[in-house]
């Protein structure tokens, strides 16, 4: 790859600006990105919450919520606070996944086994949730890692079905959360493991957005499960819901219902999606889950050599052959993400879709995702609609390119994939890099060397 195309990538995958040119139909207003001066001066308040809540540890809600933990841990080092931070990913199915749970668990406490005493227990409560004698009895001789594998083949985990009860319904519940026998039996499996330890001391649980109340829900579940006297409050930077502080679960959030305008105009939340300021991101497969790195991808792709040239024009003149912006925007069904869709995001998604044909790498696939949908239409403030329909948007482009033939632009691909994907892994590489320096030059001056 000639440097034109190196450069045509830093271009095409530059700073983000998922809110230009996005107007709130709500609010009736455009809004811009929070300053980094701005975010430091919020964090204070959040480190002043953790401060004042006495807790030893704070629980982070992965991934967005990541880089403004990292800037409330660095203040509080600065002024000499021991707090401990545990971070958190729990998937999205309706399930329980035993890759999940197996995450969080050592080498050595997977191949454990369960002392007497806890199995005489646990098989009281497998034959009450309705497993065979032959079943339970077998978890004598097995470890933690199999036992939880069974558990979980029982899919019973309460998530909440596809209509949500309101946020404040939610949190009311979650205060008052009743163990279940499914629960119970997950804390004899992972008593006296290093997560259960964390999560059985007092907490609180960090999390950027508290709006539709899923996550929070879906954690909690997991929480119940990993530990067995989870206590815990919510520290945020936005609640969405009216008087946040009125409900008890609540113990501090820079805005809610009552304040989100304001605080969108100081400035929106920066990190959602960001997976080039969070430098890491979660996969989950039949193998487990991975954390994997910007870092990691980079490295195995440093040594690649350069092979086509121009390759970044070849897919400028297969978007413009085959009308691709033209037929991408009539896909879309409101007209400001109509609007917002360019050949850039056309070219991102391309990306994606070969790595996709190709099938050579999960984690390579994910990452060229999660660049893509990066630049797409911002969650919060704008209406979650809007990203679902950039979501369906462009799964209509999909359908068309599977109508093309791709052979030769695939191959040319093919052939420039590794530079390409170390192109872009270096860029978010770097711009982590010149985050975390800003970032620490800030807190320097505010907070002192």
């Amino acid at each position: 790859m000639v440097n034109d195309d190196k450069q045509n990538l830093e271009r095409l995958y530059g700073d983000v600006n998922n809110l230009q040119g996005l107007i709130h139909p709500k609010f009736n207003e455009k809004f811009k990105f929070i300053s980094k001066e701005k975010l430091i001066e919020l964090s204070g308040k959040l480190v002043k919450a953790i401060k004042k809540s006495g807790v030893k540890y704070v629980v982070v809600s992965e991934t967005g919520a990541s880089p403004l933990a990292f800037i409330c841990r660095k203040i509080l080092q600065k002024q000499g606070i021991t707090v401990h931070w545990v971070y958190v990913k729990f998937p999205r199915e309706a399930v329980f996944n035993q890759s999940a749970f197996l995450y969080y668990l050592t080498d050595k406490e997977r191949k454990e086994k369960i002392n007497e005493k806890d199995f005489l227990e646990l098989k009281n409560i497998g034959l009450s949730l309705g497993l065979s004698e032959k079943q339970v009895v077998s978890w004598k001789n097995k470890n933690r890692s199999e036992i939880i594998n069974d558990l979980c083949q029982l899919n019973n985990f309460l998530i909440i079905g596809t209509k949500l009860p309101d946020l404040s319904k939610i949190l009311i519940a979650v205060d008052n959360y009743q163990k279940n026998n499914f629960d119970k039996a997950f804390n004899l499996v992972f008593k006296k493991t290093s997560i259960s330890r964390k999560l059985n001391q007092p907490f609180l649980y960090f999390d950027e957005y508290v709006d539709s109340g899923s996550t929070l829900f879906r954690a909690t579940k997991y929480f119940q499960c990993l530990a067995q006297s989870p206590s815990f409050k919510i520290l945020s930077y936005c609640v969405k819901i009216n008087n946040s502080a009125s409900y008890d679960l609540v113990y501090y959030s820079l805005y809610d219902r009552d304040t989100e305008r304001a605080g969108y105009r100081l400035g929106v939340y920066p990190f959602e999606n960001r997976v080039d300021l969070i430098g890491y991101f979660y996969f989950l497969n039949d193998e487990g889950m991975v954390k994997e790195t910007t870092g990691n991808i980079w490295e195995r792709h440093k040594n690649s050599k350069n092979y086509q040239d121009g390759f970044i024009k070849i897919l400028e003149e297969f978007i413009e052959k085959h009308k691709l912006l033209e037929v991408t925007r009539q896909g879309s069904k409101i007209k400001q993400v109509q609007d917002y869709i360019d050949k850039n995001l056309i070219i991102q998604y391309l990306i994606y879709y070969f790595e996709k044909t190709l099938k050579k790498d999960d984690l390579t696939l994910e990452f060229t995702w999660l660049l893509f949908d990066m630049y797409g239409p911002i969650w919060s403030p704008m209406p979650i609609r809007f990203h679902f329909d950039f979501w369906d948007t462009f799964e209509n482009l999909k359908k068309r390119l599977d109508r093309i033939k791709i052979n030769d632009i695939l191959k040319q691909y093919a052939k420039d994939r590794a530079v390409i994907i170390k192109t872009l892994a270096f860029i978010c590489v770097n711009r982590r890099k010149n985050w975390e320096k800003d970032i620490n030059k800030l807190i320097n001056k505010k907070y002192g060397h």
